[in-house]
């Protein structure tokens, strides 16, 4: 699915060209899909499942914050073209998702449940998840270049200002 979303309109994709590149047929995909989005949700999914665990497992929350970062840079050529898709907006959740599950993931290992209620929690899991993946977005559709050392520095610095 990623290279068909490099090498072609992903308004033009088609179920066709998934199964044949993937070499399954369209009854399985529509067994496990129910549409291309949903494929795309999916593997959106399971990459952010991966990158959050992993990063989880770093003891320092600024180098998990900057593989995080590399991690959704990586992305950015699918990003780009999702975002200029009719899928603009699914593609804006997705990316929401994604980051709000980062957050959920690393704050459970990285902070002292007695520093947060549940309500300043959740808020604050959805506020740095909105702010940060509308910061994201902006970075891949300008095209500028991002710069992921300074973006820990600068989170680190949020994260840590509001639980202290």
């Amino acid at each position: 699915m990623r290279e068909l979303v490099l090498n072609k309109s992903v308004d033009k994709i088609t179920v066709k060209e998934i199964v044949n590149a993937a070499s399954i047929s369209r009854q399985a995909f529509y067994y496990h899909f129910e549409d291309i989005f949903a494929l795309m949700e999916w593997g959106f999914e399971q990459e952010i499942k991966t990158i959050a665990d992993t990063c989880s497992k770093i003891e320092d929350l600024k180098d998990s914050l900057k593989l995080f970062a590399d991690d959704v840079i990586k992305n950015y050529p699918e990003m780009q073209r999702l975002l200029n898709s009719k899928l603009h907006r699914e593609t804006e959740n997705i990316l929401y998702n994604a980051v709000k599950e980062y957050f959920i993931i690393i704050s459970k290992k990285k902070t002292d449940d007695d520093l947060l209620s549940n309500k300043q929690f959740e808020f604050l899991v959805e506020f740095f998840s909105r702010g940060i993946a509308s910061y994201f977005m902006e970075q891949c559709i300008s095209g500028k270049k991002f710069d992921t050392d300074l973006f820990a520095e600068e989170v680190f610095k949020l994260i840590i200002s509001r639980i202290n």
